[in-house]
């Protein structure tokens, strides 16, 4: 395991944890800062909606670019666009201009999502499920102050210093990435004649189709909290709002790192 925790890729993927952590603005701080740019419900509703389906195509972008072009590049590229769409959110007067940031974050982050996974797959030599769970408990220890320090500054300081501030995090992350994460050979598997490609061929295997299926439960559900925003109880205060993405931080805390542990010792089942 201390052998996994020191390899390169890993070190510097959890720097990465750390500074995205330092400031979270998850779904319920967003529901703020829209509210706070005139957004109702009815239009943050369909900026999530469009910001979903710019993380699926993402998402799906990214897995190609990782086999295609190997994943540091997908990640580097992934990571710079996201600072350039919290640029954007950090100078945004209205919320046709922050919807426009938060589809390039949202298409970018899932981008990365699966260059990540194949780096650490890389580098963990068969205990992958150790060091995911390493990472997300790198994120979630510091994302825990982390939200309730991304409310507080947006209450005293206004959005665009949270926004600002997260972007020139992603930017110092950036920097040991690129010097630090190995250049990789893009994966180019060799097929046996007639083999079937695609998303048809995938979704054959039956755990990938309950992944799916619980993907499709969690983000549906995952809408929710945005919209605290509105009650008028909370009247919108990010300082308050702040609390629940961090008791939400505090409990994936406590179960990453042994989920990812039982992962590799047990099975993912």
């Amino acid at each position: 395991m201390t052998r996994i925790l020191r390899h390169p890729t890993i070190l510097v993927l959890a720097f990465f944890q750390l500074c995205a952590g330092l400031l979270e603005v998850g779904t319920t701080l967003f529901g703020a800062f829209m509210r706070s740019l005139q957004a109702g419900p009815e239009v943050l509703g369909l900026v999530l909606g469009l910001g979903w389906g710019a993380a699926a195509l993402g998402s799906l972008l990214g897995g190609q670019a990782a086999d295609r072009l190997g994943a540091r590049t997908t990640l580097l590229g992934g990571v710079a666009l996201t600072a350039l769409g919290l640029l954007v959110e950090g100078i945004s007067t209205a919320w046709p201009a922050a919807a426009l940031g938060f589809f390039l974050i949202q298409g970018a982050q899932m981008a990365s999502h699966p260059a990540v996974l194949r780096l650490v797959e890389e580098a963990a030599s068969g205990r992958t499920g150790n060091a995911v769970g390493f990472l997300d408990t790198v994120y979630a220890l510091v994302a825990v102050g982390g939200a309730l320090l991304a409310g507080w500054l947006a209450q005293e300081a206004g959005w665009p210093a949270v926004f600002l501030l997260k972007a020139g995090l992603y930017l110092l992350a950036f920097l040991p990435m690129l010097l630090l994460i190995p250049r990789g050979r893009p994966a180019h598997p060799p097929e046996e004649p007639g083999t079937r490609r695609g998303w048809p061929a995938l979704l054959r295997n039956a755990s990938l189709r309950y992944i799916c299926a619980s993907v499709v439960a969690v983000t549906l559900l995952g809408y929710a909290p945005s919209f605290l925003a509105y009650d008028p109880r909370l009247a919108g205060s990010p300082w308050v709002l702040a609390r629940f993405p961090a008791i939400y931080n505090a409990a994936w805390l406590l179960s990453s790192w042994p989920a990812g542990l039982l992962g590799d010792r047990l099975g993912r089942w």
